[in-house]
């Protein structure tokens, strides 16, 4: 590693290098504006105060959620609200009709 007056050289693994590069390009960043947002934020206070094992079981609870939306496991909000609509009006049929 090389410090200079603010400046940092950190040597990556040719893995994460690449990821890094795919990374920026798919956001159209350049790479060093891209490495420093990432080291500022891994770096930050976290205003929630998570630990990192609540993060992942949070990213994971976000995962079983979108897998079980793609396998129909699941509905959407307005889905489910169309089909509370359509039970309310079915019920109030219901009563007009023996009133």
């Amino acid at each position: 590693m090389y410090v200079e007056a603010g400046i940092m050289t950190i040597t990556l693994t040719p893995e994460t290098a690449a990821r890094l590069r795919e990374r920026a390009e798919r956001d159209g960043q350049d790479v060093s504006t891209l490495a420093e947002a990432l080291l500022a934020d891994a770096l930050a206070d976290d205003a929630d105060e998570l630990t990192d094992a609540q993060i992942a079981e949070i990213r994971a609870g976000i995962r079983r959620g979108l897998d079980a939306a793609a396998e129909g496991r699941e509905r959407s909000v307005a889905a489910y609200a169309a089909e509370v609509q359509e039970r309310r009006a079915a019920r109030n049929q219901e009563i007009s009709g023996s009133v």
